[in-house]
């Protein structure tokens, strides 16, 4: 049936209205590694508030949470977050400089006297005595506030990007870049790929603690169930994108494949090196020589050009982005693994020798510096002019430069978020530790907001991106005066976080 004259008229709006938002997504050459890190320090700073507001006021407690301290959760974790991506972006330097004033208007406040002091862990020599299975894997691997605190920062930042990339009152230099360069978005990607890295490495550590890992065949039976779920989601939104004929950024991974497709093929290889990774000394070397092999090919093998020169003619060519970065991607996620492995447990592994039948603390500053220092140098060795390759950071192609650039960052970052919890709170595994809050418990430590966020993450990032693709299909949000951009994205923060923190307050945890 032939279209009438108003029904050709409408189409051809609505192909100029798409081709518009395009070209609002492309061609960014992205900003300075310097002003991304300063609007994200954004991050430690608003835990630094949290650490001081609970050790000097008390304010948070494990068994209550109200509306005003939702409120009050949220515009810490979550409104300063989106501030400093947006209305605050062009002066982050003088909102960083605000927050930590207010870091120091509060620290003057005398800390409360603890009524009661939490009581201390039996002797060291009756502990396996005393404790059950259960409870000496507890012992080894105990839920950590710092790690929470940043992995429930990065899914935060994560989620409140993919809608304000929509508006124009987020910079076009924090949205992905074309090929080469730095921004906001091109290090959230990289950072979600390295925290699952991180929260992975937990199931290794248990299973090697426990004398329980599987053989290679069921771990890979086992991997194929996650991958098989991250997948559909991906086919999913593949689905709905090209139904609704949504707008595209095709250079960032290709025709059809999407992120999803790319965590969908992670879980084989945690299942491929979960041997290895228990066994190296230096489980970082996976990570580096994944990288280095893969940039290896870029240069020598002629990829780079292939990915960024080749005409999109099967389905191979049209989804190359996707394809080829997803080595770099691998390497970032094993770089998140080999932190995990050194972060996560909080005593040694039960395999000590003869005679040595009691837990050993695991000291994590020397570890996580050593890391943060060796990918930090392993990046300037990269892009260096004059001592290093000179080489470029691009995300389309998740080269070498770029997995050291994200795990440089996460691993500083992670740094960031431990120090504060030593300083304000002490030691998690000590029983009366130093500083103010010293015997707080896990849930004290960590903001409710930043637990909720970082125990359901997959889902919670589902749900944002089906309510990004709602806000996109009901508004033209490429030309929203400010004011009702922030109405919207406040709007949104809101209703995504209050998912995140019903599902928490109901204990609600979906593993996918």
């Amino acid at each position: 049936m032939e279209a009438t004259p108003e029904q050709a008229a409408a189409a051809k709006i609505y192909q100029s209205l798409k081709s518009t938002k395009e070209a609002f997504y492309a061609n960014h050459s992205g900003s300075s590694i310097t002003e991304i890190n300063i609007v994200t320090s954004v991050a430690p700073i608003a835990y630094l508030i949290y650490a001081v507001l609970q050790t000097r006021k008390g304010f948070f407690h494990a068994d209550e949470y109200s509306l005003p301290l939702f409120l009050i959760d949220f515009g810490l974790n979550i409104a300063a977050l989106l501030l400093s991506i947006t209305l605050y972006s062009e002066y982050a330097i003088y909102f960083v400089l605000l927050l930590i004033l207010n870091v120091l208007i509060l620290s003057t406040a005398q800390a409360p006297t603890p009524q009661q002091r939490p009581r201390r862990p039996p002797p060291r020599e009756n502990l396996d005595r005393v404790l059950s299975e259960k409870e000496k894997l507890e012992a080894y691997l105990p839920k950590k506030a710092f790690i929470t605190a940043w992995r429930g920062c990065m899914m935060v930042v994560t989620c409140l990007a993919i809608l304000a990339v929509d508006f124009p009152v987020f910079p076009r230099r924090f949205a992905k870049v074309e090929t080469w360069g730095t921004s906001l978005m091109d290090l959230g990607v990289g950072s979600f790929v390295f925290a699952n890295g991180v929260a992975t490495a937990r199931s290794i550590l248990r299973d090697d603690h426990l004398g329980k890992t599987a053989p290679l065949f069921t771990r890979l039976q086992r991997s194929l169930r996650s991958s098989f779920a991250l997948l559909t989601l991906g086919l999913v939104r593949l689905a709905l994108t090209k139904t609704a004929d949504y707008h595209e950024h095709i250079t960032e991974y290709g025709l059809h494949w999407n992120f999803f497709m790319t965590l969908g093929f992670l879980p084989p290889f945690t299942a491929l090196f979960q041997g290895v990774f228990t066994s190296m000394l230096f489980p970082e070397l996976l990570a580096i020589c994944i990288g280095a092999l893969y940039q290896l090919g870029l240069k020598r093998l002629d990829l780079q050009n292939w990915v960024l020169l080749a005409e999109r003619t099967d389905l191979i060519t049209a989804n190359k982005e996707g394809i080829a970065s997803f080595a770099g991607y691998l390497a970032i996620f094993l770089a998140g693994q080999a932190m995990g492995m050194r972060i996560l447990p909080a005593v040694q592994s039960k395999r000590k020798p003869q005679g040595q039948n009691t837990p050993t603390k695991r000291p994590l500053l020397k570890p996580m510096l050593i890391q943060a220092v060796l990918w930090t140098v392993l990046f300037q060795v990269t892009v260096n002019y004059k001592y290093g390759l000179n080489l470029q950071v691009s995300r389309r192609l998740a080269n070498m430069p770029y997995v050291c650039w994200v795990a440089a960052y996460n691993c500083w970052q992670l740094l960031a978020f431990y120090l504060i919890e030593v300083v304000w709170w002490g030691d998690a595994e000590s029983a009366g530790g130093r500083g103010a809050g010293a015997g707080a418990s896990y849930e004290e430590r960590s903001p409710r907001m930043l637990r909720a966020f970082n125990s359901n993450g997959l889902v919670i990032f589902l749900v944002a991106n089906v309510v990004t693709g709602l806000v996109n299909m009901t508004m033209n949000t490429i030309v929203t005066p400010t004011g009702a951009a922030m109405g919207a994205l406040f709007a949104y923060a809101l209703l995504v976080s209050g998912i995140a923190v019903g599902m928490n307050l109901k204990n609600i945890n979906v593993k996918l």
